[in-house]
């Protein structure tokens, strides 16, 4: 993290030193805010659908996937932040997470 905030990230003569910065700078985030997208489409997705629904199509029920997108998009606000160590794997983890959601069970609770 000292070599992105040290002005040494664009005095690098090789290719991989400018590399490094813009993915750290600009790349990761952009990632996650992505991801974030994804993840708030599959909360918002989730709040309006009935409990009942849920229970009917034999999917987990309606505070469970509340909790999975709630926290899907927790795990990519924490990726935004391109100094913490897990900010690639937070955004990857919550997409999933949402994608699930979005691709299994919304389909089947529509109504």
């Amino acid at each position: 993290m000292q070599f992105l905030f040290s002005g040494q990230c664009f005095q690098q003569d090789s290719l991989t030193g400018v590399v490094r910065c813009l993915d750290v700078l600009w790349i990761m985030p952009a990632f996650a805010i992505v991801c974030l997208g994804v993840a708030v489409l599959a909360l918002v997705r989730c709040v309006p659908k009935d409990s009942q629904r849920f229970e009917m199509s034999f999917k987990r029920t309606k505070g469970f996937w509340l909790a999975m997108t709630g926290g899907a998009v927790l795990l990519t606000l924490f990726g935004i932040f391109p100094g913490s160590p897990f900010s690639f794997l937070f955004p990857v983890i919550g997409v999933i997470m949402a994608s699930v959601y979005l691709a299994d069970v919304e389909p089947e609770v529509r109504g």
